[in-house]
């Protein structure tokens, strides 16, 4: 129960700071209103993400990393990219719907994992950079979070190495993250929809024309 309520909470949180509007808290409080009490009817499950697994051979390359200095997030959690969190679209039916519709119009499309660098402050840890060349993450998202779905006033492709909730380590896991290369270019061709514990709820493929590389 009480993780429950700690998601809730930044859940909430969340929404109220990326719907500030010039009338005031009045319209924030509605929207946490409203979707908590969608909570409460059952329709909402906690902490639905989506996320583009990073593939099997450069996997090869970061877990390692990520296994030594912060295994709590490695084991059974292959590095990924998540491109939908949470707290930006919460009902898994109406996710689930939006992506076979965005999935239909967008072809497997190319990624570019870059060199290692620091959350910015207060955060502390770590992340490989990723590049959009051709800037299909952004309509890719725009077409899935349309409202109710609220997207966050920030975001950035990447792919964490060392959580910020362990950045106490960071002085001591950098030379090894720091030491990670540049891996280059590789195909997104699906994306997973993944629950509480990581669970995989489903794997779906880019059904378009693929983007030109």
């Amino acid at each position: 129960m009480l993780i429950v309520r700690s998601v809730i909470l930044v859940h909430s949180l969340n929404l109220g700071m990326a719907e500030r509007t010039p009338t005031g808290r009045v319209a924030s409080v509605r929207i946490q209103r409203h979707w908590l009490s969608r909570r409460r009817e059952g329709r909402y499950m906690s902490r639905i993400q989506v996320r583009i697994t990073i593939p099997e051979r450069l996997r090869a390359i970061i877990e390692p990393v990520r296994l030594r200095w912060n295994p709590e997030h490695s084991i059974g959690n292959p590095a990924h990219l998540t491109v939908i969190y949470h707290d930006e679209a919460p009902d898994h039916a109406l996710l689930s719907s939006r992506l076979r519709s965005a999935l239909k119009e967008q072809g497997p499309f190319v990624l570019e994992l870059g060199l290692a660098n620091r959350f910015p402050a207060p955060d502390q840890g770590a992340y490989l950079t990723v590049a959009d060349p051709h800037g299909v993450m952004a309509r890719f998202r725009g077409r899935v979070l349309v409202a109710p779905f609220v997207a966050r006033s920030r975001f950035g492709l990447h792919a964490t190495v060392l959580h910020p909730r362990y950045g106490d380590r960071l002085a001591d896991a950098w030379p090894d993250i720091q030491g990670l290369p540049a891996l280059g270019r590789f195909t997104a061709h699906e994306v997973q929809v993944v629950g509480q514990e990581n669970q995989t709820l489903e794997c779906l493929r880019f059904e378009g024309e693929p983007d030109p590389i």
